[in-house]
């Protein structure tokens, strides 16, 4: 596979036409986003890939099994190795693609334990809205921009700044080219709705609240703002994204007024290998595969320092299996690890079974 510069980017966009509804693509190939694009073929590409950050779009002709091969090492040699140097070690990323790459995903992602999903794509015209901001009194909204970044009275301030460096590559590249809303509880920020990939009239919008505030419609507060905001700057397309499986998300946008207009295939995969098979077993655990479950939590606990929920899983997967031996050895690395919560372990369905055993009374009294 061959780099492009940013230059040659155009020479892509019939490729990539079909996902061009994700303004991430369009704020690459625009050079506004400081993605990085690889072609079979410079002169003339047959497949390409992009990305930036977390964000995979993979387009093009999936026959040429070479090609294949060389995205494979694409992500192994230099994709894995960026977004870990760039500190995502600990996340996901997720690959979006055109239809028929399916086919080739046990090439491509070989290694990788790729899990598939989905992303609902939902937009609105914000112009075509009044935009009506009600807060509980105990709250306040404050704009997302450098005098709130520069404010040292409040707290959260870095999981904002995070969230801000997402999809953009630097705080002063957020500034000059998004906004956004924040709510505040006295000085802690509680929540946000950030826009992204802001590309003429168009962008798509990030929203996040915390989750002992969750409830209080504040995610409808901040993005009512942030919307309103977007109206009165001429935007005419607010685009934003939920993964199949989030509910909550997919309601919030929805009673905002969003319609969904694409459904998209995904394929996304951690990282950290301990963390991609852990969720791989979380995936089969929710399914009811216990078998399948355990399997993946037996690769991911060979690495060193499990996470206490990875080892709480494996014990709650092993007892729907009926193995007591596995289900005690994990709970007692559980409690190895720090676990005190004594309350949830008894509470914890999975475990009733061995209520009245040895093993039990052995590991309440370690607790």
């Amino acid at each position: 596979m061959y780099e492009l510069q940013q230059s040659q980017f155009e020479s892509t966009r019939t490729l990539f036409t079909p996902l061009c509804h994700h303004l991430a693509v369009e704020s690459i190939l625009a050079g506004l986003t400081s993605g990085r694009i690889f072609v079979d073929d410079v002169e003339r590409p047959r497949t390409a890939v992009a990305w930036f950050k977390r964000r995979v779009f993979l387009a093009g002709n999936r026959t040429n099994a070479r090609v294949n091969v060389a995205l494979n090492r694409l992500f192994t040699d230099v994709y894995y190795p960026e977004m870990q140097a760039e500190g995502f070690a600990q996340s996901s990323f997720t690959l979006v693609y055109t239809p028929g790459w399916e086919r080739a995903m046990d090439v491509v992602l070989a290694g990788k334990d790729p899990m598939r999903s989905q992303w609902l794509c939902y937009r609105l015209d914000p112009s075509e809205k009044e935009w009506r901001v009600r807060i509980p009194k105990q709250f306040r909204l404050r704009w997302a921009d450098a005098a709130l970044l520069a404010d040292s009275s409040l707290t959260n301030l870095d999981d904002v700044t995070h969230e801000m460096l997402t999809e953009r590559p630097s705080i002063e590249d957020f500034l000059q080219k998004s906004f956004g809303t924040c709510v505040l509880l006295t000085n802690e920020i509680v929540g946000w709705c950030l826009t992204e990939y802001n590309l003429n009239t168009r962008c798509e919008l990030g929203i996040a609240t915390m989750p002992h505030v969750q409830g209080k419609g504040l995610a409808t507060a901040t993005a009512s703002a942030t919307m309103r905001e977007a109206a009165r700057r001429g935007y005419t397309e607010i685009g934003c994204l939920c993964t199949g499986d989030n509910e909550p998300s997919q309601s919030l946008v929805r009673k905002l007024g969003f319609s969904l207009f694409r459904t998209d295939d995904t394929y996304y995969a951690f990282f950290n290998p301990m963390l991609n098979q852990g969720v791989n077993g979380n995936v089969q655990m929710h399914e009811g595969n216990f078998q399948e479950a355990v399997m993946w939590y037996e690769q991911a606990l060979v690495h060193d320092e499990p996470p206490i929920w990875l080892l709480w899983n494996a014990s709650m997967a092993w007892a729907n299996l009926g193995n007591q031996t596995k289900t005690f050895a994990y709970l007692n690395q559980l409690v190895d690890a720090g676990f005190e919560d004594r309350g949830l372990l008894q509470s914890a369905e999975h475990f009733r079974i061995y209520h009245r055993t040895s093993d039990w009374a052995s590991l309440l009294s370690r607790i």
